[in-house]
């Protein structure tokens, strides 16, 4: 029954609200904004930063992981920022000693040098073991629809059956916008969820935490992003 995929419209209806548009305007900012997966330098948040850093050092690192919180707080920054971790040589856990019998320093941040081989690939889009899940453009409108079709989370299944390019690599999944995910399509990823492939990981950012299943919760690990303090902004 793994990445099978139960068909219900039914409850699409029941789900989604009654007197929601199919469509809404896409998102728009200023043109030189970088776009998450290519922004290298990530305001506040280092408490989480070191959070994940803790679970991974601890081998105990989640198959699935909400990050909630407002619009445009960082949440997908700290996605990508996470992905091009696990990505690099740094990423991996390094089980070896020094001559002298020291064990290795731990990893106190997950940045990863522009510069970096594993930075471009993310940026571009072009690194075949990330799968990058967002509200599709309508070709007619020329808008994002409002939600996230089952269609766009049944790429996962296959795409998690893949060998990883790289040897005993990670197979990572971002779900933007997650909380706009149909009930037919958070049944599909649930599916996914139950039994999940090794060295995966499936990161989704809600805005609008309650808009997730509990049944999705209890198999993620959920971090809350915070609104940033006056001061980190003010000296962006």
């Amino acid at each position: 029954m793994l990445f099978d995929d139960m068909e219900d419209d039914e409850a699409d209806m029941m789900f989604d609200e009654a007197d929601s548009s199919d469509f809404i305007d896409a998102p728009s900012g200023p043109a030189d904004m970088p776009v998450p997966r290519a922004t290298a330098t990530l305001l506040g948040h280092a408490d989480i930063e070191k959070q994940l850093l803790s679970m991974l050092g601890h081998g105990r690192f989640p198959h699935g992981l909400v990050f909630s919180g407002m619009e445009g707080i960082g949440k997908s920054v700290m996605a990508y920022r996470l992905a091009r971790y696990l990505f690099s040589k740094d990423g991996k856990q390094d089980d070896t000693f020094s001559m002298f019998g020291d064990a290795p320093e731990p990893a106190t941040s997950l940045y990863i040098s522009p510069t970096d081989p594993v930075f471009a690939r993310v940026a571009s889009g072009g690194n075949a073991d990330l799968l990058m899940i967002e509200r599709p453009v309508d070709e007619k409108t020329g808008v994002m629809k409002s939600s996230v079709p089952v269609d766009e989370i049944r790429k996962i299944a296959p795409f998690m059956r893949k060998t990883s390019s790289a040897e005993d690599g990670w197979r990572i999944v971002i779900i933007d916008d997650a909380d706009t995910m149909t009930r037919s399509s958070q049944n599909s990823l649930l599916k996914i969820l139950e039994e999940p492939p090794e060295k995966s990981l499936l990161i989704l950012i809600a805005h609008r935490a309650g808009a997730l299943l509990p049944t999705i919760y209890s198999r993620c690990i959920h971090i809350p992003f915070m609104p940033l303090a006056d001061d980190v902004i003010k000296n962006a």
